[in-house]
């Protein structure tokens, strides 16, 4: 029978899990944070936000700008699935459901 690998002593489950959950958090945000700064670099609206609004609704998403707002959009969809599937409910579930399903009515 196989035992179950020993943790250093004053790491218990809920530290270990929520480290996991902090560097997921530090990987995703450092990923989308360099993607979207790379992908508005040379953007006009990055530095005037007039640009944006030029010829709104009608002005061309560029590729670059549409995959970024996938990314996003599937890490909101993620949140919110998965705040419903974790079983550990934090103080601020209700708030951050709110928040998640605004964020993702807001992206659509």
């Amino acid at each position: 029978a196989q035992s179950k690998p020993r943790r250093p002593p004053g790491l218990s489950e809920g530290k270990i899990r929520r480290a996991c959950d902090a560097a997921w958090y530090l990987s995703f945000f450092t990923f989308a944070f360099s993607y979207g700064l790379w992908t508005l670099w040379n953007k006009p609206y990055l530095t005037d936000h007039l640009q944006f609004w030029k010829d709104y609704p009608l002005h061309p998403v560029p590729a670059d700008l549409h995959w970024y707002y996938m990314i996003e959009l599937g890490y909101c969809w993620s949140s919110f699935i998965f705040s419903f599937k974790d079983k550990r409910h934090k103080k601020d579930f209700p708030q951050m459901l709110v928040h998640h399903a605004t964020t993702l009515v807001l992206l659509y």
